[in-house]
């Protein structure tokens, strides 16, 4: 086996295969697992080759193999690097599988992760925090990177323990060891105007510009009280939480991305995030004047749209057919058709929200 330490989406991989019951784990969950937990893959171009090089650490270590080089369909080879259709964990030689470190009494807060653990990496992490927590009896509430600088000299090094089944399965969290993951910043501007105050959402940067620049223009006492936020793609399902710090407090939040696949499963998923008091909802008079006016483009991003049920079941009933007709028929329309022009020349698409 390799001595050499994994790295983080390495150990995210790991923990999500061995939390699974069958040996042989799909590359869609292992996928799913990597961007939930680490959502900059979405932005990052070179996130196949990261999860291909996490794999291969995974081979490295002795902890998984991937299907022969030649199985005809063992690999997704569409794109480069080729991905492994799924992975198999390895069998562990008995007298390794058994070596773990003493059981010691564990306080109250770590007995059922103490129930959980099985591996000497996971008994070394319980005996650490035991003994780090026994004269901390009060703990304040910090930054996940604060609480694992502390623990572990390294502020990165407790967010990537959190991927694993210890944290996965519920038997420690975060709020035991007096921290939290901070919300990714949402970036906004409030403009004044008449109250209630609401929230729009943008998918893309130039329909944020223009939203600002087009609601700025409006008297004061001519439209909503407004805040416009970036959503930054899909970065707004994970950065949600800063919502509770705008300021004044939106009673709305509503939404408008692109009308193609990825922009309605980004919408959705956002939506899912979001719980509370203040449900996503569609930018309907947005949504409306792209299926009216909207160039129709031919969507290449190769997403298959069979499973935008769920998806399209954000939309309003009277939405539903005309969203699903653009995509069923592979094209899209682009959030940039609600564009300056169309917001000036047409100042009810604000006065609306």
């Amino acid at each position: 086996m390799s001595g050499q330490p994994l790295s983080a989406l390495a150990i995210t991989l790991a923990g999500c295969i061995e939390e699974c019951s069958s040996r042989r784990v799909p590359l869609a969950v292992l996928r799913e697992r990597a961007y939930a937990v680490h959502p900059w893959l979405y932005w990052d171009l070179d996130a196949r080759t990261r999860l291909r090089e996490s794999f291969d650490e995974l081979v490295a270590a002795g902890m998984v193999r991937l299907p022969a080089p030649h199985s005809k369909n063992g690999w997704e080879k569409a794109m480069f690097p080729p991905l492994p259709a799924w992975v198999a964990k390895a069998i562990m030689p008995a007298e390794v599988a058994t070596i773990r470190l003493g059981r010691r009494i564990y306080p109250d807060w770590l007995e059922a992760a103490a129930a959980v653990a099985s591996r000497d990496d996971e008994f070394e992490l319980l005996n650490r925090l035991a003994d780090w927590r026994r004269d901390r009896p009060d703990l304040m509430l910090v930054p996940i990177e604060e609480r694992s600088l502390e623990l572990f000299g390294d502020e990165k090094a407790l967010g990537q323990r959190a991927a694993t089944r210890l944290f996965t399965s519920g038997a420690l969290t975060l709020e035991a060891l007096g921290c939290h993951r901070t919300p990714l910043p949402l970036p906004s501007r409030h403009i004044a105007g008449i109250l209630p105050t609401r929230l729009l959402v943008c998918e893309n940067s130039a329909a944020y510009y223009s939203l600002i620049k087009a609601a700025e223009a409006l008297p004061p006492g001519d439209r909503p009280d407004l805040h416009v936020a970036f959503g930054v793609g899909n970065q707004f399902s994970v950065g949600h939480a800063e919502i509770a710090f705008l300021d004044p407090i939106p009673v709305r939040v509503l939404y408008c991305g692109d009308l193609d696949i990825a922009g309605i499963q980004i919408a959705a998923r956002a939506a899912q995030a979001i719980a509370g008091d203040l449900p996503l909802r569609p930018a309907v008079a947005h949504y409306e004047w792209m299926l009216n006016h909207g160039l129709r483009q031919r969507d290449r991003s190769g997403r298959e749209s069979a499973d935008l049920a769920q998806p399209l079941s954000w939309f309003p009933a009277a939405l539903r057919p005309r969203v699903h007709e653009v995509v069923a028929s592979g094209m899209r329309i682009s959030q940039e058709t609600v564009g300056l022009e169309a917001l000036t020349g047409h100042p009810e698409l604000i006065r609306g929200l």
